[in-house]
Formats: structure tokens, sequence, C-alpha cells
């Protein structure tokens, strides 16, 4: 795409360039009265638009018909897997009411844990693909209930208690990329944590706060922390995309993100959520 975008410039040039020299050569050419000036623009504008159609139509169609394949590619994703995965976890469901065995049921819960996962991957794979083609719709949504859920899904793991004070806090925004975002903060504050030490998470007004008590990080940590590939500690799992990833989402949903750290003592992520708070109509 930078390719294209770089001989779309030149082409510009090339095309404005050429249009000055045919005018000039018009113009030189004309006997010197005003509908002969007139005559000079009129044929250089001509000669002009149709470089211009020309090249960019043949530099920028491969790219519009790529991202016609690939929405259509995104749809095919979505129907396909939403039908398998929903008569895996409505079987899953009647199988458990039916099934008196204690460990089968225990198998059957796992099966029915494994397919939400699964639907929540495809859910952000979509969510990807779609957002490379077109912008992501915002909605009305409540920031507690959409932390309440991610929390439950971590609480799967049976890490780190997660201890919550969440107020109703509506805001308008992409619910996915939040919840992405919240996900990968979620999981830094009990990946660099103890088991066991616990993590607040705090909803009120217009901020939301992610507390831990783990290895917290020093200025010089601090400084680089939103870098993509960048980790602060080698030996914890992670290619060091995940803040780099809450800082594109919040840059461009305006929210506004502050981390305060100590090492040693924990680290606190504050959410400014102030730009984004309030709906325009409920969706």
């Amino acid at each position: 795409m930078r390719k294209r975008v770089i001989w779309a410039i030149v082409v510009y040039c090339v095309g404005t360039l050429l249009t000055l020299i045919l005018f000039a050569m018009l113009s030189t050419n004309a006997t010197g009265e005003e509908s002969g000036t007139l005559f000079s623009f009129a044929a250089a504008m001509l000669f002009a638009t149709g470089w211009f159609y020309v090249t960019t139509t043949h530099l920028l169609t491969p790219q519009i018909k790529l991202r016609q394949r690939l929405h259509a590619l995104t749809e095919e994703i979505v129907h396909e897997l939403k039908l398998p995965l929903a008569t895996i976890r409505s079987n899953a469901a009647l199988l458990r009411k039916s099934c008196d065995e204690s460990k089968s049921r225990r198998r059957i819960e796992r099966i029915e844990a494994a397919s939400f996962r699964l639907e929540r991957l495809y859910t952000e794979v979509t969510y990807l693909l779609t957002k490379e083609i077109k912008p992501v719709e915002k909605r009305c949504f409540d920031v507690a209930e959409a932390i309440r859920e991610r929390v439950a899904y971590f609480a799967e793991e049976g890490r780190n208690p997660i201890e919550m004070r969440l107020e109703t806090m509506k805001i308008e925004a992409d619910r996915i990329g939040f919840e992405k975002a919240f996900d990968n903060l979620l999981e830094n504050a009990v990946k660099y944590s103890d088991k066991g030490a616990p993590v607040e998470i705090v909803a009120k007004e217009d901020r939301i706060e992610i507390r831990d008590r783990g290895i917290g990080m020093n200025e010089t940590e601090m400084v680089r922390i939103f870098e993509r590939y960048y980790r602060g500690v080698d030996d914890k799992e992670g290619k060091g995309l995940g803040l780099a990833i809450v800082k594109a989402y919040c840059d461009e949903a305006g929210i506004g993100v502050l981390f305060r750290s100590v090492k040693g003592e924990g680290t606190t992520v504050v959410l400014d959520m102030s730009k984004v708070i309030g709906c325009k109509e409920e969706r």
C-alpha cells in the first residue's frame, strides 16, 4: 500500500509538470488573443484530467478489488463459523442437563468453555479483518458490564484474585476494541504479579483504574512501554505488542492513558474516559 501511495504522488507530480509544459507550449503558439489563452488552458486541463484518471485508476483499482475480496472473505468466515459454534454450544448444554455423572458433566462444561473461547477468537479475527476494510461502528455500552464479562473470562484461569468496584459508565466507542485493550492491561497486571496478589479494578465517574502489586517499572522502562516489541522482562510470555495495541486504540478512540509505577511495588493504569463518556443515542 505504501508503494502505491508513493507511485500515486509521483504520477500526480509528473501529470502536473506535463500540464504546465503543455499549457506553456500552447500559450506560446497562441495568437495572443484571450480566446487563444482560454483554449490553451482548457486543453491543458483536459489533458491533466485524463492523465490523472487513467493513472490513478490503474494504481488504485487493484487495492479496491483486494478490499472487496477481503470483505467477502470476512462475511464467509462469519457465516461458516457461526453455525457449527452454535451447534456445539446447544448440544453441549443439552448433554449437561441430561448427564448425571459428575466427571462427564465436567468434561461437557470444558467443551462449553472452549466453544465460548473459540467464539471470542473468531469475533476478534472478524473484527480485525473488518477494521482494515472500513471504520468500525461505535456504539453505546456500559463499561462496567464489559469489564465484568472480561474479568469472568480471566477468572477461569484461576490466577490472581480480582477485586472490582464498578459504577455504571456508558460510553460511545468501539466495544471490541475497548475489550481487547482492557484484556491487554489486565493480562499485564496478572502476568507481572505474584500468583495470589490481588488486582484491583475501579470504574468511577470518568476514570478507570487497574492496580496491581507486581514488579513495577522504573523511569527508563516507563519511557519505552508503548514501543512495539519492547518487553521489560524477557522471561515472561508475550511479544511486546500488548501496550502498543492499547495505545493505538486509546489514541484513536480519544481515551487518555496514564501509567503510574514504582519498581517493586506495582503499577496503576488510569484510563481517562471523559471524551467518550455518555451516549448520543441508545443502540
